[in-house]
């Protein structure tokens, strides 16, 4: 029965993030057209990422990560555009797969119900800020930053599996993973670098999985890792000393500005302007929409100490509040944008704040409260979605015959 919930929670998973390009299956973002030039440029080489594309604006050299694009690349000149479509729907379905995978493994080993992984499951499936991180759309366009968080995911379940069994196995599978994200996305090997530092304080021997994982991606990449790193790092002091990141908080954060944009939403609600209430609420990222979007992680963080044995979960959901906290110091911001570090923990932080409110006797009416807000946040951005993206919605046809 839990496997046939499963399979219809991960059916909608995919209809949710796939839906909007169901009605415009053309409409391609600004950073796809990137990515499909760049899967093309892969495919023309047979399948490798060639050192250097003259028509890039600087050096010419390919130092980007490339395996997402090498993916698309293997669909050929047609498919590709197929693929992109529904390839990051597709790579967070799996994502959905394995918080199941690693919810299912913590529930069994301290005694609560598996049933009760369902939750976290379909939590994700329906999470707007999945949907939308910030002031972008997430799972709509192809996005090689979903793949790292497939990988990323694998990695640190196989390693959740390996300190619960000790098993050789997972271990491997969690060096491998983690490997592949050294030319996956730059995004993804900063989660993996920055998290890094910070599980090794309380295991050292992790910093040995990912040396062995920087190791391997060399031999995969015949090197290339390495000037992916190197250009990655020239980047980031680059826009370090530029200052390009560095800027006064949004007036949304004054004190003042809050208070009217509060009483704004109070008047709109009385006044049974639902439908302005309710566009004011999500898409003004203000601190109350910050706070009920993420709840898990500071609902784990009062209840601290009531999981003392949950170990790399814990650890893990840390590493993903501790970047967020530190990219929001201005002369930090040039690492990332913090809510897409949230994104890297909310595996975590939906497993244990299940496992917490599994304790309490009445959970039904507080999760259905939160199910309506996730639905309501879903249908607005999809909406949005396809309003704004309407006008990109022209369809492109391969460029040559093959």
């Amino acid at each position: 029965m839990i496997f046939i919930l499963l399979s219809l929670i991960l059916i909608l998973t995919f209809i949710v993030r796939a839906y909007p390009r169901f009605i415009l299956p053309h409409a391609i973002a600004s950073d796809t057209f990137f990515h499909l030039y760049f899967a093309q440029l892969i495919r023309k080489n047979k399948g490798i990422c060639p050192k250097t594309d003259t028509r890039f604006l600087l050096n010419g050299e390919c130092n980007y990560p490339f395996f997402y694009h090498t993916l698309l690349a293997a669909f050929g000149n047609r498919g590709l555009f197929f693929a992109e479509r529904y390839s990051s729907a597709f790579f967070d379905v799996l994502n959905n797969l394995l918080v199941f995978a690693i919810g299912y493994n913590y529930f069994l080993s301290a005694g609560i119900p598996v049933i009760n992984s369902l939750f976290p499951v379909l939590i994700y499936s329906l999470l707007p800020v999945l949907i939308k991180t910030g002031d972008e759309p997430r799972v709509q366009n192809g996005s090689s930053r979903v793949l790292a968080q497939t990988l990323y995911l694998l990695h640190m379940y196989s390693l959740f599996m390996y300190m619960g069994n000790t098993e050789l196995s997972y271990l491997i599978i969690s060096a491998v993973s983690a490997s592949f994200i050294f030319f996956t996305t730059v995004f993804g090997i900063q989660v993996l670098l920055f998290f890094g530092i910070i599980i090794s304080i309380f295991y050292p021997w992790y910093l040995f999985i990912i040396i062995s994982a920087f190791a391997m991606s060399l031999i995969l990449t015949f090197g290339k890792t390495w000037n992916i790193l190197k250009t990655n790092f020239m980047h980031s002091v680059f826009l370090f000393k530029s200052k390009l990141y560095y800027q006064k908080l949004s007036p949304k954060t004054d004190v003042v500005n809050y208070l009217r944009f509060i009483k704004k939403l109070i008047v709109l609600f009385f006044a049974g302007k639902i439908k302005s209430f309710l566009h004011e609420f999500y898409f003004n990222q203000t601190p109350i929409h910050f706070l009920v979007t993420s709840f898990h992680f500071f609902l784990v963080i009062f209840f601290f100490f009531e999981f003392e044995a949950s170990g790399l979960l814990l650890i893990w959901l840390i590493c993903s509040i501790t970047l967020f906290f530190l990219t929001k110091i201005p002369h930090l911001r040039f690492i990332g944008k913090a809510e897409r570090y949230f994104e890297f923990g909310f595996a975590p932080a939906l497993i244990l704040s299940v496992s917490l409110l599994y304790r309490f006797n009445d959970l039904w009416p507080f999760f259905t409260v939160y199910l309506i807000w996730c639905v309501t946040g879903i249908l607005l951005y999809n909406q949005e979605y396809i309003k704004s993206q309407k006008i990109n919605d022209v369809e492109f046809g391969p460029t040559e015959k093959h």
